[in-house]
């Protein structure tokens, strides 16, 4: 669904691009049901890299002929691998860009990141119907 959004908005906009890496679901159900929430017609502005992100954010971040204006964390929520896409995703991140966290309760690795960073523009916001809390950071302009 986050990326059915993030396509919604990049088509209300007229531009951009999604790149979406993600392990294969594991049932052939959620396989189903994650292919059918991305309609055809939204697919021209995304590309979807099968595999972790470990094995493949480097390259894509590597691929890109622009800085990031949003990076998205979605995936493995434990402290290595939050901490790791953070630090790999900000340096390809523009001067005002955002970087956002789901699931940024299940550890430090937000907090830590964004004191390192000195980032203070900081919003954390309670999901909703869920118990978890979505962090975003917006990196500096200078």
């Amino acid at each position: 669904m986050t990326s059915r959004m993030l396509l919604e908005a990049l088509e209300l906009n007229g531009s951009g691009h999604l790149w979406s890496i993600d392990l294969p679901p594991l049932s052939e159900t959620w396989y189903r049901e994650s292919r059918a929430a991305v309609p055809l017609d939204r697919r021209k502005r995304w590309t979807y890299v099968r595999g972790s992100s470990r094995r493949n954010l480097e390259r894509v971040l590597a691929s890109l002929p622009a800085q990031l204006s949003l990076f998205v964390h979605d995936s493995l929520h434990t402290y290595p691998t939050m901490t790791w896409e953070f630090d790999t995703a900000w340096g390809r991140l523009a001067p005002g860009g955002v970087l956002l966290s789901d699931d940024i309760d299940d550890n430090a690795s937000f907090v830590d990141f964004a004191e390192r960073r000195g980032v203070d523009n900081v919003v954390v916001a309670k999901e909703a119907l869920r118990s978890g809390h979505i962090g975003v950071l917006r990196k500096p302009e200078s």
